[in-house]
Protein backbone atom coordinates (compact mmCIF):
# COMPACT_ATOMS: atom_id res chain seq x y z
CA UNK A 1 0.00 0.00 0.00
CA UNK A 2 1.30 3.51 -0.84
CA UNK A 3 0.57 6.90 0.81
CA UNK A 4 1.40 10.14 -0.20
CA UNK A 5 1.00 13.92 1.14
CA UNK A 6 1.67 17.47 -0.61
CA UNK A 7 2.67 20.10 1.83
CA UNK A 8 4.53 23.35 0.58
CA UNK A 9 5.23 21.69 -2.47
CA UNK A 10 7.14 18.40 -0.71
CA UNK A 11 5.62 15.35 -1.25
CA UNK A 12 6.29 12.54 1.84
CA UNK A 13 5.11 9.07 0.63
CA UNK A 14 5.33 6.00 2.27
CA UNK A 15 5.73 2.90 0.67
CA UNK A 16 3.86 -0.04 3.04
CA UNK A 17 4.91 -4.19 1.89
CA UNK A 18 3.02 -6.94 3.46
CA UNK A 19 4.04 -7.89 6.23
CA UNK A 20 4.28 -4.82 7.93
CA UNK A 21 8.20 -5.66 8.86
CA UNK A 22 8.85 -5.53 5.28
CA UNK A 23 7.69 -2.08 5.33
CA UNK A 24 10.15 1.15 4.15
CA UNK A 25 9.81 4.67 3.83
CA UNK A 26 10.49 6.95 0.58
CA UNK A 27 10.94 10.27 0.10
CA UNK A 28 9.73 12.21 -3.31
CA UNK A 29 8.65 14.74 -5.44
CA UNK A 30 5.50 14.46 -6.38
CA UNK A 31 6.01 11.19 -9.17
CA UNK A 32 6.43 13.35 -12.03
CA UNK A 33 9.58 14.67 -10.82
CA UNK A 34 11.02 10.72 -9.87
CA UNK A 35 8.21 8.68 -12.11
CA UNK A 36 11.91 7.67 -14.68
CA UNK A 37 13.59 6.20 -11.22
CA UNK A 38 10.44 4.22 -9.67
CA UNK A 39 7.12 3.17 -11.01
CA UNK A 40 4.19 5.44 -11.45
CA UNK A 41 2.18 5.20 -8.46
CA UNK A 42 -1.39 6.07 -7.88
CA UNK A 43 -1.90 9.30 -6.13
CA UNK A 44 -3.33 8.05 -2.18
CA UNK A 45 -3.15 11.81 -0.78
CA UNK A 46 -3.09 15.42 -1.82
CA UNK A 47 -2.60 18.23 0.59
CA UNK A 48 -3.47 21.99 0.46
CA UNK A 49 -0.40 24.08 0.92
CA UNK A 50 -1.65 25.41 3.89
CA UNK A 51 -1.60 21.92 5.40
CA UNK A 52 -5.34 22.58 6.30
CA UNK A 53 -7.11 20.49 3.64
CA UNK A 54 -5.99 16.69 2.89
CA UNK A 55 -8.02 14.90 0.34
CA UNK A 56 -7.59 11.19 0.58
CA UNK A 57 -8.34 8.43 -1.81
CA UNK A 58 -11.13 6.06 -1.64
CA UNK A 59 -12.77 2.84 -3.47
CA UNK A 60 -15.77 5.45 -5.09
CA UNK A 61 -13.75 8.95 -4.49
CA UNK A 62 -12.39 11.39 -2.25
CA UNK A 63 -12.66 12.30 1.06
CA UNK A 64 -11.73 15.84 1.93
CA UNK A 65 -10.75 16.01 5.58
CA UNK A 66 -10.01 19.51 7.49
CA UNK A 67 -6.97 18.65 9.45
CA UNK A 68 -8.20 21.43 11.78
CA UNK A 69 -11.01 19.50 12.99
CA UNK A 70 -13.71 22.87 12.20
CA UNK A 71 -15.01 21.47 9.04
CA UNK A 72 -16.91 17.56 8.76
CA UNK A 73 -15.25 14.95 6.94
CA UNK A 74 -16.88 15.70 3.24
CA UNK A 75 -17.27 12.71 0.64
CA UNK A 76 -16.76 13.81 -2.98
CA UNK A 77 -18.53 11.24 -5.14
CA UNK A 78 -16.22 11.16 -8.02
CA UNK A 79 -16.28 7.50 -8.93
CA UNK A 80 -13.07 5.66 -9.98
CA UNK A 81 -11.04 8.56 -10.37
CA UNK A 82 -7.37 8.47 -12.54
CA UNK A 83 -5.83 10.95 -10.30
CA UNK A 84 -6.54 13.78 -8.08
CA UNK A 85 -5.12 16.77 -6.78
CA UNK A 86 -5.48 20.23 -4.31
CA UNK A 87 -4.98 22.84 -7.23
CA UNK A 88 -5.31 26.32 -5.01
CA UNK A 89 -8.77 26.29 -2.96
CA UNK A 90 -10.34 23.49 -5.08
CA UNK A 91 -9.94 19.57 -5.48
CA UNK A 92 -9.27 18.56 -8.96
CA UNK A 93 -10.43 15.14 -10.13
CA UNK A 94 -9.87 13.17 -13.29
CA UNK A 95 -12.36 10.04 -13.91
CA UNK A 96 -11.78 8.98 -17.57
CA UNK A 97 -11.82 11.92 -19.90
CA UNK A 98 -13.66 14.30 -17.53
CA UNK A 99 -12.04 16.64 -14.81
CA UNK A 100 -14.53 18.09 -12.18
CA UNK A 101 -13.62 20.64 -9.71
CA UNK A 102 -14.70 20.47 -5.96
CA UNK A 103 -14.84 23.23 -3.90
CA UNK A 104 -12.66 22.81 -0.38
CA UNK A 105 -14.73 24.72 1.52
CA UNK A 106 -18.19 22.45 0.79
CA UNK A 107 -17.53 19.95 -1.38
CA UNK A 108 -19.59 20.98 -3.87
CA UNK A 109 -18.85 20.62 -7.76
CA UNK A 110 -17.78 23.13 -9.03
CA UNK A 111 -19.37 23.77 -12.88
CA UNK A 112 -19.06 23.32 -15.23
CA UNK A 113 -16.65 20.03 -15.37
CA UNK A 114 -14.38 20.11 -18.37
CA UNK A 115 -13.98 17.05 -21.22
CA UNK A 116 -9.97 16.61 -22.06
CA UNK A 117 -9.33 15.34 -25.56
CA UNK A 118 -7.45 12.24 -24.91
CA UNK A 119 -6.83 9.39 -22.05
CA UNK A 120 -5.22 11.19 -18.86
CA UNK A 121 -2.60 9.35 -16.74
CA UNK A 122 -1.16 12.03 -14.07
CA UNK A 123 -2.70 15.70 -12.76
CA UNK A 124 0.47 18.09 -11.91
CA UNK A 125 -0.38 21.33 -10.10
CA UNK A 126 1.08 24.56 -10.86
CA UNK A 127 2.91 25.98 -7.86
CA UNK A 128 2.09 28.79 -5.75
CA UNK A 129 -0.55 29.04 -3.10
CA UNK A 130 -3.69 30.69 -5.35
CA UNK A 131 -3.02 28.50 -8.10
CA UNK A 132 -5.87 27.61 -10.57
CA UNK A 133 -3.51 25.87 -13.26
CA UNK A 134 -2.59 22.21 -13.62
CA UNK A 135 -0.18 20.49 -16.21
CA UNK A 136 -2.16 17.14 -17.43
CA UNK A 137 0.02 14.11 -18.37
CA UNK A 138 -1.80 11.47 -20.76
CA UNK A 139 -1.88 10.16 -24.53
CA UNK A 140 -1.48 14.45 -24.81
CA UNK A 141 -0.08 17.09 -22.36
CA UNK A 142 -2.77 19.56 -21.83
CA UNK A 143 -2.47 22.69 -19.70
CA UNK A 144 -5.62 23.33 -18.22
CA UNK A 145 -7.14 26.71 -16.50
CA UNK A 146 -10.14 26.67 -13.89
CA UNK A 147 -10.70 29.98 -11.94
CA UNK A 148 -14.43 29.74 -10.65
CA UNK A 149 -17.07 29.31 -12.92
CA UNK A 150 -14.63 28.95 -16.53
CA UNK A 151 -12.48 26.11 -17.09
CA UNK A 152 -10.59 25.59 -20.50
CA UNK A 153 -7.43 23.49 -21.76
CA UNK A 154 -4.23 24.91 -24.58
CA UNK A 155 -2.48 21.42 -25.78
CA UNK A 156 0.63 22.09 -25.18
CA UNK A 157 1.78 18.81 -26.95
CA UNK A 158 3.93 20.59 -29.81
CA UNK A 159 6.00 22.64 -27.07
CA UNK A 160 5.97 19.60 -24.58
CA UNK A 161 5.83 16.64 -26.42
CA UNK A 162 4.67 13.55 -23.64
CA UNK A 163 7.58 11.98 -24.35
CA UNK A 164 9.85 14.94 -22.68
CA UNK A 165 9.74 15.85 -19.32
CA UNK A 166 7.70 18.87 -18.66
CA UNK A 167 6.86 20.15 -15.30
CA UNK A 168 4.26 23.04 -14.50
CA UNK A 169 5.76 26.33 -12.40
CA UNK A 170 4.08 29.43 -11.39
CA UNK A 171 0.90 30.37 -13.52
CA UNK A 172 1.21 29.20 -17.34
CA UNK A 173 5.25 28.68 -17.23
CA UNK A 174 6.31 24.83 -18.01
CA UNK A 175 10.01 23.74 -17.95
CA UNK A 176 10.24 21.13 -20.57
CA UNK A 177 13.56 18.99 -21.10
CA UNK A 178 14.33 17.57 -24.31
CA UNK A 179 17.61 16.20 -25.31
CA UNK A 180 20.00 18.71 -23.80
CA UNK A 181 17.84 21.67 -24.04
CA UNK A 182 15.95 22.74 -21.41
CA UNK A 183 13.41 25.25 -21.84
CA UNK A 184 11.36 27.57 -19.99
CA UNK A 185 7.32 28.06 -21.88
CA UNK A 186 5.36 30.38 -20.94
CA UNK A 187 1.69 31.57 -22.47
CA UNK A 188 2.81 29.57 -25.34
CA UNK A 189 6.24 30.50 -26.59
CA UNK A 190 9.85 29.84 -25.19
CA UNK A 191 11.00 32.29 -23.23
CA UNK A 192 14.11 30.94 -22.04
CA UNK A 193 16.97 28.21 -22.73
CA UNK A 194 19.87 26.68 -21.00
CA UNK A 195 21.69 23.50 -21.88
CA UNK A 196 22.72 20.62 -19.67
CA UNK A 197 25.80 20.49 -20.46
CA UNK A 198 27.14 16.68 -18.94
CA UNK A 199 23.82 15.68 -17.59
CA UNK A 200 21.50 13.85 -20.11
CA UNK A 201 18.44 13.40 -18.17
CA UNK A 202 15.90 15.28 -15.64
CA UNK A 203 14.87 13.84 -12.91
CA UNK A 204 12.84 16.67 -10.81
CA UNK A 205 12.23 20.39 -11.42
CA UNK A 206 10.84 23.31 -9.47
CA UNK A 207 10.42 27.08 -9.34
CA UNK A 208 12.45 28.66 -6.45
CA UNK A 209 11.55 32.25 -4.52
CA UNK A 210 8.23 32.42 -6.14
CA UNK A 211 9.69 31.95 -9.41
CA UNK A 212 13.03 34.09 -9.69
CA UNK A 213 14.70 30.54 -10.41
CA UNK A 214 14.38 27.25 -10.98
CA UNK A 215 15.98 24.27 -9.82
CA UNK A 216 16.82 21.23 -12.00
CA UNK A 217 17.72 17.98 -10.93
CA UNK A 218 19.52 16.20 -13.60
CA UNK A 219 21.58 13.03 -14.15
CA UNK A 220 24.54 12.62 -16.02
CA UNK A 221 26.58 9.11 -16.26
CA UNK A 222 28.24 9.05 -13.03
CA UNK A 223 26.20 11.48 -10.42
CA UNK A 224 23.45 14.02 -10.89
CA UNK A 225 23.68 17.48 -10.32
CA UNK A 226 21.49 19.94 -9.30
CA UNK A 227 21.37 23.25 -11.73
CA UNK A 228 20.10 26.36 -10.67
CA UNK A 229 19.34 28.57 -13.11
CA UNK A 230 17.13 31.86 -14.05
CA UNK A 231 14.03 31.96 -16.02
CA UNK A 232 16.08 33.34 -18.92
CA UNK A 233 18.28 30.44 -19.48
CA UNK A 234 21.44 32.01 -17.55
CA UNK A 235 23.47 29.55 -15.39
CA UNK A 236 23.52 30.69 -11.79
CA UNK A 237 24.48 27.39 -9.64
CA UNK A 238 25.61 23.86 -11.00
CA UNK A 239 26.12 21.75 -7.70
CA UNK A 240 27.37 18.55 -8.21
CA UNK A 241 25.30 15.66 -5.77
CA UNK A 242 25.35 11.59 -4.66
CA UNK A 243 23.14 9.98 -7.77
CA UNK A 244 19.47 10.58 -6.21
CA UNK A 245 17.20 7.53 -4.85
CA UNK A 246 14.51 10.24 -3.76
CA UNK A 247 14.21 14.38 -3.94
CA UNK A 248 12.10 16.97 -2.30
CA UNK A 249 12.30 20.99 -3.13
CA UNK A 250 11.19 23.35 -0.73
CA UNK A 251 10.66 26.40 -2.92
CA UNK A 252 10.39 28.94 -0.53
CA UNK A 253 13.05 28.45 1.33
CA UNK A 254 15.32 26.97 -1.79
CA UNK A 255 16.52 23.81 -0.04
CA UNK A 256 16.74 20.71 -1.38
CA UNK A 257 16.58 17.49 0.29
CA UNK A 258 17.98 14.49 -1.29
CA UNK A 259 18.57 10.59 -0.46
CA UNK A 260 21.35 8.91 -2.45
CA UNK A 261 21.28 5.20 -3.76
CA UNK A 262 24.77 4.88 -1.69
CA UNK A 263 22.05 5.38 1.56
CA UNK A 264 23.61 9.37 2.26
CA UNK A 265 20.94 12.21 3.00
CA UNK A 266 21.60 15.61 1.93
CA UNK A 267 20.29 18.88 2.51
CA UNK A 268 21.38 21.62 -0.28
CA UNK A 269 21.24 24.94 -0.09
CA UNK A 270 20.01 25.90 -3.72
CA UNK A 271 20.15 30.02 -3.26
CA UNK A 272 24.26 29.76 -2.03
CA UNK A 273 24.62 26.12 -4.61
CA UNK A 274 26.45 24.20 -1.32
CA UNK A 275 26.07 21.17 0.00
CA UNK A 276 24.44 22.26 4.16
CA UNK A 277 24.67 19.20 5.77
CA UNK A 278 25.15 14.97 5.28
CA UNK A 279 24.27 12.38 7.32
CA UNK A 280 23.16 8.72 6.75
CA UNK A 281 19.45 7.76 6.15
CA UNK A 282 18.06 6.75 9.26
CA UNK A 283 14.39 5.81 8.18
CA UNK A 284 15.28 2.55 6.20
CA UNK A 285 17.16 1.16 9.23
CA UNK A 286 13.66 1.79 11.32
CA UNK A 287 11.21 0.96 8.56
CA UNK A 288 13.12 -2.56 7.61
Amino acid sequence: MVAGSDLGGIRLQIQRQLPPQESRVTWTRPLRACDRLAMRLPRLLSMSRSGRFVAIRQAEGIDLVDAIGTSPRRALRAGEITDFACVGSAVWAVTGRTLTRYSREGGAPIEPPLELPCDVSRLEPAQGDNAHTALVDGACRLLVHGLQDRVAFEDVSAIAPPSSFAAPLYGRRLVVVDGQALRFIDGGREVGRANLGEETQVIAAAGLFAGRAVAVLARGADADAFLVVQPSGAMIHRVPVTRAERVVIAETRGVAVLHGEDGELLAIDLRYGRVQALDVMPLPKIFT
